[in-house]
């Protein structure tokens, strides 16, 4: 049984597209920052709160940071197959750490992101409980 509470991010008109959103919700860049800000729950969940999202840094949004987002979230949404997915997380990693750094990301350097969202992971799943025998 999962339970779960739900955040809703609403747009203004003339604001940041849905897509671009997705785009950024699903980066290594907010992956990142969740696992070293939200609440770790007791069997190693990671609880996301709407004050987390409140916090979120995101990166300088230029207009052509935000309408590559939108495009590569847009083609996100419509991905099926998993290979098509990855290679587009690929690109919003990119593009994400690009507007962070503020220049063109190093193959390394989106690596070093996904790393530290990893590390954050792996971290967060230590708290998870152990089995006891009797299960």
């Amino acid at each position: 049984v999962i339970d779960a509470n739900f955040a809703t991010l609403w747009t203004e008109k003339g604001g940041i597209e849905k897509y671009a959103i997705l785009a950024l919700l699903n980066s290594a860049w907010t992956a990142m920052v969740l696992e070293y800000s939200a609440a770790v729950m007791g069997g190693g969940a990671l609880k996301v709160e709407a004050a987390h999202l409140r916090r979120l840094p995101v990166p300088p949004m230029s207009t052509e940071f935000v309408s590559q987002l939108a495009v590569l979230g847009r083609r996100l949404a419509r991905a099926k197959k998993a290979k098509t997915i990855e290679d587009l997380l690929e690109k919003i990693d990119a593009a994400t750490a690009s507007a962070a750094l503020g220049r063109k990301a190093s193959d390394e350097d989106v690596k070093t992101l996904r790393g530290l969202a990893v590390a954050g992971r792996t971290k967060r799943e230590k708290h998870k409980k152990r089995e006891s025998p009797n299960d």
